[in-house]
């Protein structure tokens, strides 16, 4: 079994930095950054396999997924604090299509983005009521 020279966690430590890094800067972009896992598994001198691999082992997710889990959890902070479209929060969280967005969040969530907002807000006004 081939390990990089820092050994697997350290890999994956710097991949989730560089993943947190382009994440972050899709967000600051407005949705609008592309994210190229070959140049990032290149960065650390890995193939996208091994990254794959690696990621996998760690953190029972591949970068991808771990990137499409960090948009979810933007998507759904703007959908708690701000008054924003749905289809505006799907692209500022870096989907190009509301309805992909709305299907993987409830296949995240288990509920729409729609109902995740109403929910939520109750539950947030009914405290500050009390």
């Amino acid at each position: 079994r081939l390990q990089t020279p820092a050994g697997s966690n350290e890999l994956v430590a710097m991949a989730l930095s560089l993943l947190d890094e382009t994440v972050a800067r899709l967000i600051h972009t407005q949705g609008q950054a592309s994210i190229d896992i070959k140049s990032i598994a290149s960065e650390l001198s890995v193939s996208v396999r091994s990254l794959n691999r690696h990621f996998r082992e760690a953190l029972s997710t591949t970068p991808m997924e771990y990137i499409q889990q960090k948009r979810l959890e933007h998507a759904e902070e703007l959908l708690k604090t701000s008054n924003l479209s749905i289809a505006d929060i799907a692209n500022l969280s870096g989907f190009q299509d509301p309805q992909h967005f709305a299907r993987r969040f409830r296949k995240s969530f288990g509920v729409s983005p729609r109902q995740y907002r109403i929910t939520v807000r109750a539950k947030l006004f009914g405290q500050l009521g009390e």
